[in-house]
C-alpha cells in the first residue's frame, strides 16, 4: 500500500516521503497515530507543494545566513581580563560571553551556534567559528587582553578559599 508520511517515523521514513508499506502496518499503526495518510493524487500534490515551499524557505534562510556571515567577517571582539603577575588570565571567555557581545552588536546568533569546545583562558587572539546554517559558517576574531594595570590579580588571590 502506498502512503505519504506526514511526519518522521524512526527507521521507517521521513516526513513528506512516499513509500510502499504493508497494508496492515498502515491501517493498524501509521494511520491511527497520524504518521501517514493514503497516497491519493490530491495528497501527492499537497506534499509536492509543501516540499517546494520548504525548499524555498531553506534557500531564503541560507541566503540570510550568508549575509550575516559576511557581516560577521568584519567583527572583532575584545575582552579585557584581569591577569596575575605572571600574565595568566584570571577567569575565561565562554560562548555565553561571546553570545552576549554579539547580541549587543545586533547579531541574532544563538549560543549553540558558537563552536567553542572550551572557554578561552589565555591572552592573545583566537578565531572562533559560528555555524549559522547547515553549510554556512563565519569566523570571528576574539582578542583577550590584560585589564588596566590597577586591576592586576596576585597569585594568592587565584587560589580558592579553604574551609
Amino acid at each position: 500500500m502506498k502512503v505519504v508520511f506526514v511526519q518522521d517515523v524512526p527507521n521507517v521514513a521521513r516526513g513528506g516521503e512516499v513509500k510502499n508499506v504493508a497494508p496492515g502496518h498502515a491501517r493498524n499503526y501509521l494511520f491511527p497515530k497520524g504518521y501517514a495518510v493514503p497516497a491519493t493524487p490530491n495528497e501527492l500534490k499537497r506534499v509536492e507543494a509543501k516540499l517546494k515551499a520548504e525548499a524555498k524557505r531553506r534557500a531564503e534562510e541560507s541566503n540570510e545566513a550568508r549575509a550575516v556571515a559576511e557581516r560577521l567577517k568584519e567583527v572583532s571582539l575584545t575582552f579585557a581580563k584581569r591577569t596575575t603577575a605572571k600574565g595568566h588570565v584570571y577567569g575565561s571567555v565562554s560562548a555565553i560571553a561571546i553570545h552576549q557581545e554579539l547580541k549587543k552588536l545586533g547579531f541574532a546568533v544563538e549560543k549553540s551556534m558558537i563552536q567553542l569546545e572550551t572557554p578561552i583562558r589565555e591572552l592573545g587572539t583566537k578565531q572562533v567559528t559560528i555555524d549559522l546554517a547547515k553549510d554556512v559558517t563565519a569566523e570571528i576574531k576574539i582578542t583577550i587582553e590584560a585589564a588596566a594595570e590597577g586591576q592586576a590579580v596576585h597569585e594568592e588571590d587565584e587560589k580558592p578559599a579553604e574551609g
